[in-house]
């Protein structure tokens, strides 16, 4: 856990992560160039978040991490963990080549930022 220091509260945490990403203002998907609607990041179904706001659909968390993990910190259960993003689920692609495109432009601690990522996808028969 993080210490006791009560600056580690859900609503800081929160606010923290929010002033971070700054938001989108642009969103974009493809599957097989058919483009995807209603990516407004204000108005958009596809957007999951953890936390104490009210638009999300679950409480912040915990993370527990082993050793020699990814991020190099050190091993244990770190709280609390928030998150805030925009998530396609795809009902299964029929057999054959896909490609699917995703991304967005916003700020990253008040600089631009943007992602365009393409997966080009193989689908085999059930």
């Amino acid at each position: 856990m993080y210490p006791a220091t009560g600056l580690d509260t859900p609503e800081l945490v929160w606010d923290d992560l929010q002033s971070l990403f700054g938001g989108p203002f642009e969103l974009h998907a493809s599957i097989d160039g058919v483009p995807v609607k209603n990516l407004d990041p204000v108005t958009t179904p596809y957007r999951a978040c953890a936390g104490p706001d009210a638009r999300c659909s679950a409480p912040s968390s915990s993370l527990t991490f082993p050793a020699d993990n990814l991020f190099g910190i050190p091993a244990g259960t770190y709280a609390p963990a928030v998150a805030d993003g925009f998530y396609l689920l795809l009902a299964p692609l029929k057999p054959g080549s896909h490609t699917i495109t995703f991304g967005g432009t916003g700020f990253f601690a008040g600089l631009p930022f943007f992602e365009d990522i393409t997966y080009h996808l193989g689908v085999s028969p059930g």
